[in-house]
């Protein structure tokens, strides 16, 4: 398994854990672009969107969903899984602009 594809599996599975929260909207945008992105990591699924590259376009919707997540929620655990989101999508941004 490769850091890109440990990375998706992480934002899924704590955006899975975020639907219980009330802010299910934004957890249920981060689960399909999560499982997309793991789909797309495992070869099981492949996307194209002519001009748009759906890497950079999938991290920014992570950072966002999990920043919007991470402000909304107030137990431990789900600051910390909204907090993993975040991370992973800004992970993910700055290797897809080539910083990291």
């Amino acid at each position: 398994m490769s850091f890109a594809t440990a990375l998706a599996v992480t934002a899924l599975g704590a955006a899975i854990y975020l639907l219980s929260h009330p802010a299910r909207i934004f957890a249920t945008v981060a689960v399909i672009v999560a499982g997309l992105q793991v789909a797309m990591a495992q070869g099981w699924a492949t996307f194209g969107i002519k001009g748009v590259s759906l890497v950079l376009s999938s991290a920014v919707v992570l950072a966002i969903c999990g920043a919007i997540l991470f402000a909304k929620t107030s137990s431990k655990l789900q600051v910390a899984a909204a907090t993993l989101i975040s991370f992973v999508g800004a992970l993910q941004l700055l290797g897809a602009l080539g910083v990291i």
